[in-house]
């Protein structure tokens, strides 16, 4: 049985009202709530470092959020690299998702994996190469609601390094209402 969400109009607000099996889902958000919720990626939220023979890594990564280029709700993992030798880096990545939350207040329910991704790239020394977890050819995130990232990286070669896993933390992502 499909329930049937309640529209709330207000001059001041925008709403947006979802209707899933069960289950009915209202977000009251403020116009320039979804300007807020695409510019809130752009601080990194994590930074680890992998260790290999011939220097380190810094990985970092950003929130998930929702991108019209890519159009998709989508996570990055940065990587930069100082030594001698450019090393190639693994990332698997994994975006995981619930029903519900605002901005600024993103939901604690239970966590379903929605995409996954594994690249390996060469990166060179003082370049920063991006890792795209979904793959731009993957089946696109548009639905509203909390988004997490996990990544999982490694140094492959010219030798391997240790793995080095961060969870970003629970985000809201808003696509535009088509």
């Amino acid at each position: 049985m499909l329930l049937k969400g309640i529209v709330v109009r207000c001059s001041r607000w925008r709403t947006t009202t979802v209707g899933l099996t069960g289950m009915v889902v209202i977000a009251l958000l403020a116009p320039s709530a979804q300007a807020t919720a695409a510019a809130s990626h752009e601080g990194f939220t994590t930074t680890q470092t992998l260790s290999y023979r011939g220097g380190t890594c810094q990985l970092k990564s950003d929130l998930p959020h929702w991108t019209p280029r890519a159009g998709s709700v989508i996570f990055k993992t940065r990587v930069e690299c100082v030594g001698t030798e450019a090393p190639t880096v693994r990332i698997t990545g994994t975006m995981n998702y619930t029903l519900g939350g605002l901005p600024g207040a993103p939901s604690q329910g239970e966590l379903h994996t929605v995409a996954t991704s594994v690249q390996e790239q060469v990166v060179p020394i003082g370049k920063t190469v991006t890792y795209y977890t979904p793959l731009p050819n993957a089946e696109k995130l548009v639905a509203p609601g909390t988004y997490q990232g996990v990544a999982t990286g490694e140094v492959v070669a010219p030798q391997h390094s240790n793995l080095t896993t961060y969870t970003t933390p629970r985000t809201y992502a808003l696509p535009p209402v088509s």
